[in-house]
């Protein structure tokens, strides 16, 4: 029989914020084809809170990981999810963006899939300043996840205040300051193959490589990494100087991959700072990830339940 986890017995003593500076409005779309010139009729469709901060907010809660989403949605475009978010039990610090919240497009279909995502949102000095003035009442108790796309400087001005109030933090962003972020000590940072290559001006030819790779990015301030090799499974090198691979079984069906890196990360670092299993808590991750890419939006927890068993985590020899 598997073993049932539930997480509402015992929460961390550790508050949770994640930060999104670029939210949206995302628009999913099913439909069984698609063609160019041609008017298309879609079946089905969602409206949904995007951004990877408010996806990491989401599949938190629904493991049971108590959390605050700090964004910056205009206030229209928050209303219109009230619904969703109450519903979700997600508790949202808002500051009200004078704009409108961009629109991310979304379509799945039998034969082919594509996104059409909107630009990056705008942060004038007053919502920074209010922005600021909220990460600047956190503590040593919290731990804040800065995902999705931003504005690079005013990032190294957010990092500054986390290093000053010795606030714990993950970062998940693609930027050509990647390196420079690493310098501030993340708990953990989850970059893909390109971006490793990119930032480190590497090739990654093999499994060593690539492990040589994920050292390097721990020297360079990094606490733990991950790298996600997507249906190859994933790996971990921990602050303990150990290295896991967790493989995937059986594959399975993917339905969307949004929001798979932003659960594999938020659910590895919220159980890892409960339980300081890094082993289990890398499973549960990749099991999480596993249950998003098999839904619409996120996963939940029946179905990180149903794909535990269809994740097996080895530890590997890190050679000298």
């Amino acid at each position: 029989m598997n073993k049932k986890i539930n997480y509402q017995e015992e929460k961390s003593l550790i508050m949770i914020y994640t930060l999104t500076l670029s939210p949206s409005s995302d628009l999913l779309i099913k439909s069984d084809k698609f063609e160019l010139e041609e008017v298309n009729r879609y079946k089905d469709f969602m409206l949904l809170p995007g951004g990877k901060g408010i996806n990491a907010s989401v599949i938190l809660e629904r493991h049971g990981f108590n959390n605050i989403a700090l964004s910056v949605f205009d206030k229209n475009t928050l209303d219109s999810f009230k619904e969703i978010f109450e519903k979700e039990n997600v508790k949202i610090q808002n500051i009200d963006h004078p704009d409108k919240t961009r629109i991310n497009i979304k379509y799945y279909g039998a034969q082919n899939s594509f996104e059409l995502n909107g630009p990056r949102t705008v942060l004038n000095s007053n919502l920074k300043s209010q922005i600021s003035e909220k990460l600047n009442k956190l503590t040593s108790q919290d731990i804040l996840l800065i995902m999705g796309i931003s504005d690079e400087e005013f990032l190294f001005d957010i990092l500054n205040i986390l290093n000053k109030n010795k606030v714990n933090f993950v970062i998940d962003v693609d930027s050509s300051k990647f390196k420079e972020f690493l310098s501030f000590k993340p708990f953990v940072v989850k970059p893909n193959i390109d971006e490793l290559q990119r930032n480190l001006q590497v090739q990654i030819k093999n499994e060593n490589d690539l492990i040589n790779s994920m050292k390097e990015i721990q020297e360079l301030g990094a606490k733990n990494v991950i790298v996600s090799m997507d249906k190859n499974g994933s790996y971990l090198l921990t602050d303990q100087n150990e290295i896991f691979k967790a493989n995937i079984i059986k594959p399975i069906n993917i339905v969307s991959s949004t929001g798979a890196g932003d659960t594999m990360i938020s659910i590895f670092s919220a159980n890892y700072l409960k339980s300081n299993n890094a082993k289990e808590s890398f499973k549960l991750s990749n099991s999480a990830a596993m249950g998003t890419v098999a839904s619409e939006w996120v996963g939940d927890l029946f179905k990180t339940q149903e794909y535990l068993e269809n994740v097996k985590v080895e530890k590997l020899e890190l050679k000298k």
